[in-house]
């Protein structure tokens, strides 16, 4: 099923991996461990769903993080939102930069070394990573696809 990637800023102020976990998932009889859905349930449904939840915060928009890196401008406002499928065919290689975004990456194909100023992790498809505007870089030597969710910051 992949891994699941929470990364942020140490105590010493520099980004890093705060957490790699393989994902954690429950067979479920509808969706009942998230919300009542019986009543748009049909009662011809044999699917069980697997459900793995990677991220929850009920203050979007607000992370304590530096303003240190060079900033990507990704045109998302505060709380809003951005969907995007992005496909890198061949080499690809970044610089040290960070968004005024939460990013949210799902890896659909290929392998990238995802590089964070103390240390480093290589994801591969199926496997999942959480930016909180940390400042990290990318590195590839073949290609990835990756589908990224993003949620805009307030500007540190």
């Amino acid at each position: 099923m992949g891994i699941h990637v929470i990364t942020g800023y140490g105590p010493n102020g520099r980004s890093t991996v705060i957490s790699t976990e393989e994902k954690a998932s429950f067979a479920a009889v509808g969706f009942g461990e998230l919300t009542d859905d019986s009543e748009i349930q049909s009662e011809a449904n044999t699917a069980r769903p697997s459900i793995a939840k990677l991220y929850e915060n009920d203050q979007p928009g607000v992370l304590p993080r530096p303003a240190s890196g060079h900033l990507l401008p990704i045109p998302t406002p505060p709380n809003g939102a951005l969907w995007l499928e992005m496909k890198f065919d061949g080499f690809y290689e970044t610089e040290f930069h960070r968004t005024d975004s939460i990013d949210f990456h799902y890896i659909v194909g290929g392998e990238v070394e995802l590089i964070l100023e103390d240390g480093s992790v290589t994801l591969r498809a199926g496997d999942t990573v959480m930016l909180p505007g940390v400042v990290h870089r990318w590195l590839s030597p073949k290609s990835w696809h990756s589908n990224l969710f993003v949620i805009g910051l307030t500007p540190a």
